[in-house]
């Protein structure tokens, strides 16, 4: 999973509560597309709670056939345990959730983003720019790629 959710954070430039906050009814494997409709956050106050992307605005995002590869086996993987556990799984809506199901949010996943980004010697807020599709364009006229449509 941690890989999966890496791979997503640098392909796309997402922010970690948009990728925390990912459903499979948002990912196109088939046309290799994200679609960001929603975050979760973390508050000490009010827990996990879920909200709208940081712009506001749900936005559709390309994504590489590696991370569509990683997908697909994490989906499997996902099957497989619901599977094993039967009528004990509980189901919460999030591709990436704890060992109890509970979903994510990204002030939990931040020592686990670090360390990943750590060891790829990498900043912890990938920049657009490593991502390898995309159509948005700065104010420079360059393209930026991981944002905008399809």
């Amino acid at each position: 999973m941690g890989k999966t959710i890496a791979y997503i954070l640098i392909d796309t430039g997402c922010r970690r509560g948009e990728v925390m906050g990912l459903k499979w009814e948002c990912i196109d494997l088939d046309s290799e597309i994200i679609t960001i409709e929603r975050a979760l956050l973390y508050t000490p106050a009010t827990g996990i709670i879920e909200g709208p992307p940081k712009n506001g605005e749900s936005r559709t995002i390309r994504i590489a056939p590696e991370t569509v590869s990683l997908l697909r086996a994490w989906r499997e993987e996902q099957n497989a345990m619901r599977r094993s556990v039967g009528k004990l799984w509980t189901e919460t809506g999030y591709n990436f959730y704890k060992r109890n199901r509970e979903s994510h949010a990204a002030g939990q996943r931040d020592a686990m983003a670090g360390r990943l980004f750590k060891e790829a010697r990498l900043a912890p807020h990938p920049p657009p720019c490593l991502s390898a599709y995309g159509g948005f364009y700065d104010d420079c006229g360059r393209r930026r790629p991981g944002y905008g449509g399809v």
